[in-house]
């Protein structure tokens, strides 16, 4: 029988390792069909995931841990920069595998993360949060379509994207050549 060093390091650790943040900067209910999403991949615990201070409406947590004590996803708030946008948090979950929050009637969140369940922190709404570092999504979803964003991708690229998906993702059709170079095709 073989395995893989990332099913030994979780049997032996009982941990997440790869835990994906989508935050929706267009959507209160973690909506994929409305085709708009902001994703941190691969985000370590404790990390903010945000879109640079502006708005999302709700934030999805795939990749949890739920064996033993769950991993927890928080939806948080602040006022920045980097890691100070997960200040306050919103609304927390633990449980399943893949969690959906959004913050309801409080006003909109600017960021979220995860919570790793060794380290015996649990967050309830109103609380507040430290996060030790923060990251940028690195990938922009339009539906069926995903782009690389931020990091490696030219700043002009990432605007853009950006741009379309605060104003009129259904153009995601009509991305120009230059952009769509930065499709992940699957």
């Amino acid at each position: 029988m073989h395995f893989t060093l990332p099913f030994v390091v979780s049997a032996l650790f009982g941990c997440s390792i790869a835990v994906d943040i989508v935050i929706y900067p267009n959507s209160a209910s973690c909506d994929d069909s409305d085709g708009t999403g902001l994703q941190c991949g691969n985000v370590a615990a404790l990390t903010c995931c945000h879109n640079g201070g502006g708005d999302i409406f709700s934030s999805k947590c795939s990749g949890l841990d739920t064996t033993g004590v769950p991993d927890q996803c928080v939806i948080a708030i602040g006022d920045g920069p980097d890691a100070a946008y997960c200040t306050t948090s919103l609304e927390a979950e633990a449980g399943e595998s893949v969690i959906c929050l959004d913050p309801g009637s409080s006003p909109a969140a600017t960021g979220g993360f995860w919570v790793d369940f060794s380290s015996k922190k649990s967050f309830r709404r109103g609380q507040a949060v430290q996060c030790t570092k923060s990251v940028k999504p690195d990938k922009a979803l339009f539906g069926n379509r995903s782009f690389r964003i931020n990091y490696d991708v030219p700043t002009n690229v990432t605007d853009y994207l950006l741009g379309l998906i605060k104003t009129d993702p259904s153009l995601s059709n009509e991305i120009p050549g230059e952009v769509q170079e930065y499709e992940i095709i699957n």
